[in-house]
């Protein structure tokens, strides 16, 4: 379940590691990641959520996650959309994290247990300058 988002991570700290890196090689890494890990989807990543799928846009530097929530949205705590963006952006501006690392936008789509769109959660490298800025 949360090894998923370790070898996310992992992954990610590998790539950052070499900036001097040819961005076309460093998307042709994401796009073999994403290969791999939709041949593994759908997977439970924890109680609650399943990740979908993983998609990869090298043009606008965006790694997509699909997720669905195994609920209804009537069914979650009233302010949860902004916890979970908050969460989002604390994820990816993280020393290891996708936006903060190697420039990159994340973003999550959510569905409902019935595959209802519930929102749309979005990090980008200037999320990541807002939270230091506001330490």
């Amino acid at each position: 379940m949360k090894i998923i988002f370790i070898s996310i991570i992992i992954f990610f700290t590998i790539c950052s590691k070499s900036w001097a890196e040819d961005e076309s090689e460093r998307c042709l890494g994401f796009r073999d990641y994403e290969k791999t890990i939709n041949a593994e989807l759908p997977r439970k990543i924890d109680n609650y959520t399943e990740l979908v799928s993983l998609s990869v846009n090298c043009t606008t530097k965006i790694i997509k996650y699909t997720k669905r929530i195994l609920a209804y949205d009537s069914e979650m705590a009233e302010g949860w959309r902004e916890r979970k963006q908050r969460q989002h952006i604390l994820l990816h501006c993280n020393k290891n994290g996708l936006s903060s690392t190697i420039g990159w936008n994340a973003q999550d789509d959510m569905y409902d247990i019935d595959y209802n769109f519930l929102v749309t959660l979005f990090s980008s490298p200037d999320d990541c300058v807002k939270i230091y800025e506001e330490e």
